[in-house]
This record gives C-alpha cells, structure tokens and sequence, in this order.
C-alpha cells in the first residue's frame, strides 16, 4: 500500500485543531497543532470569571464547548455553571434535550451533579417514568430513580415481585434484585413455609 500523506482540521469554537501525518501499511504517524481562540477563551472568561489557559482551551475544543452551550445549561437553571461543569457534561453526553426530557419526568429538583449521575447510569426519561408510576404514593428523586437503576431493578422485575406477593415497596424491591432473588426462587421459599407468610426481608 503506497504511502499517503494525511490532513484534517477541526474548526471549534476554543481553537483550531489540526493533524498532520502519513499512512501506510496500515499504520499511521503524524503530530497534532492547536491554535488557540483567544477571543473565545475572553468570553468565556468575562462569562464564567474564570481564568482559561491554552491547555484548557484544547480539551473544550476537543469536547465541543461552546459558548453557546454554556448559555444554554446556564438558562436551564445552571447558573453558577463552570467551563469544567460544561466539560463534564459534554464528557458524560449530557444535552439540554435530556435535561429537559428529564425533568418533564418529574425529577425538575435535579441539580447539575444529578444530572450527570443519571445520564451516566443511563437513565431514560421514560425509566424515570416507568418507576414513578410504580410508586404513586412515593415521592421517587433523583437519587432514588439512580439506585433502582444502577441495580437493575426494571418495571418488569417489579411487576415479577408485586405477582409473587414481595414488595410493595419499591425500596425493598430493589433489595431483593441486589440479593439476586427471582420469582421462582421466592415462589419456592414460600411454598416451603407451608402456611407461614414471608414477606420481603425474610425472603432475601
């Protein structure tokens, strides 16, 4: 394979970054250039009252910080919104879409860590949703919708439980999948007791 020279820029709004290199064999070397938008960097340094270094400019190019995203995070309720807040919602792929989408939900008391807590266990607004519904008589919050989620506890699982008789309680729900326990495991346990009832706490 003949040996080809390669070049490709990246036009953000904190700085141009371009690549230079040759390809060949299947192998490809070459060095990377930023040039930094210091017009950028001084917007958002009157924005943020943040101080901005070169360095710093390269990962919000990279990630795509904007100026524009910035404005709008902060008109979401961010206010106090950093350029690193920015950088880790852009890492975690946080858009002003699942924020809004989130919060229609009904988790609107979600503040930026919440957010990004969510968005990196990969919570859905219709998961958020699903699980409310599971439990009209509780108030389910940000954290509360994190934990269900990080152990698996889908609406069908509770579903599973609530037909075997466990868990009315999404709280002890949840403790049961973190217990690995299943229906037919449960659906023996009792039947094993004879006419004992086991609740929840015994079965796990």
């Amino acid at each position: 394979e003949a040996k080809q020279d390669v070049r490709f820029e990246l036009r953000r709004e904190a700085g141009l970054i371009a690549l230079r290199g040759s390809y060949e064999g299947g192998r490809g070397v070459g060095y990377v250039t930023f040039t930094p938008n210091r017009e950028f960097a001084g917007v958002m340094e009157q924005q943020t009252n943040e101080s901005i270094s070169d360095r710093e400019l390269f990962s919000y190019a990279v990630l795509d910080v904007s100026e524009a995203f910035v404005k709008e995070m902060q008109a979401l309720g961010f206010a106090g919104l950093t350029l690193a807040d920015a950088r880790k919602l852009r890492i975690h792929g946080v858009t002003s879409d699942y924020v809004r989408e989130i919060r229609a939900a009904g988790l609107g008391g979600a503040d930026l860590e919440d957010v990004v807590q969510l968005r990196i266990h990969g919570v859905t607004a219709e998961y958020a949703r699903q699980m409310r519904a599971l439990a009209p008589e509780t108030t389910l919050d940000a954290h509360d919708i994190k934990q269900l989620r990080i152990h698996g506890v889908t609406p069908a699982y509770v579903k599973e439980m609530r037909d075997a008789g466990l868990g009315d309680n999404l709280g002890e729900i949840r403790q049961l999948r973190i217990h690995g326990v299943t229906t037919d495991y449960a659906r023996e346990m009792r039947a094993l007791a004879g006419s004992e009832t086991l609740d929840a706490g015994e079965i796990r």
